[in-house]
């Protein structure tokens, strides 16, 4: 295996460890159990959320989006991006809201 492909390697490996961890964390918090996450993103089985959240696999692209709008947090937060949950909706929300005093 070359350097290239082993650090590509560990990259994938960490980026999975975190969507995990940040999924179940969102899950958690959202009240939510693994059937309940599979079922609102598309899953036919809890277990591919359990194999997400451990780390065994990765979520698919496709996957990411729906998953954020169903634990209201953004994707940004699952993909490790940003330690910010908040849905990029509600942020463009606060930053009108905060702007509107200066327009007047």
């Amino acid at each position: 295996m070359t350097l290239l492909m082993t650090c590509q390697h560990n990259l994938c490996a960490y980026a999975v460890g975190v969507v995990g961890e940040r999924l179940r964390a969102a899950r958690e918090r959202a009240g939510m159990d693994q059937i309940d996450v599979a079922v609102g993103i598309g899953f036919s089985a809890h277990t591919a959320i359990s194999n997400i959240e451990c780390g065994r696999s990765a979520i698919h692209v496709d996957r990411v989006a729906p998953a954020a709008r169903l634990l209201q947090v953004s994707a940004d937060y699952l993909l490790g991006l940003t330690d910010d949950p908040t849905p990029a909706a509600e942020l463009s929300r606060r930053l009108a809201a905060a702007a509107r005093p200066l327009t007047r």
